[in-house]
């Protein structure tokens, strides 16, 4: 029987301003998804799926994403507009969380170097 977890993709584009950093920690939420592809939101996912590597489709100068769980975080700065997840850090982060949530929260720096 394959198990899944009932993780859902909440992607939610979170507005900041602020200094680059490992974390973003000033922001505004939005009612507005950000483009990905492939686009995961709201889905489930089983338990033993590798990486969910996704591209981001919105125009920004940077981007950061910060995937969690009630007990575990991990923030990514993008490689272009691709947001690539370590095998090691993705077993790490999905372990221990069968059968809830993971969340992913998406930033955008614009021109002007303002967090979006």
């Amino acid at each position: 029987m394959i198990r899944h977890l009932n993780n859902i993709f909440g992607l939610i584009l979170i507005f900041a301003i602020g200094a680059c950093s490992s974390e973003v920690k000033d922001y505004q939420l939005s009612a507005e998804l950000p483009v990905i592809y492939p686009d995961y939101s709201f889905i489930t996912i089983p338990y033993n799926v590798g990486p969910m590597n996704f591209e981001i489709q919105d125009e920004g100068r940077a981007f950061k994403a910060h995937l969690y769980t009630k007990t575990r975080s991990l923030w990514l700065d993008a490689r272009e507009k691709s947001i690539i997840i370590p095998q090691k850090k993705w077993e790490n982060l999905i372990s221990n969380n069968t059968g809830d949530t993971l969340f992913i929260d998406l930033f955008r720096k614009d021109e002007q170097k303002h967090w979006h």
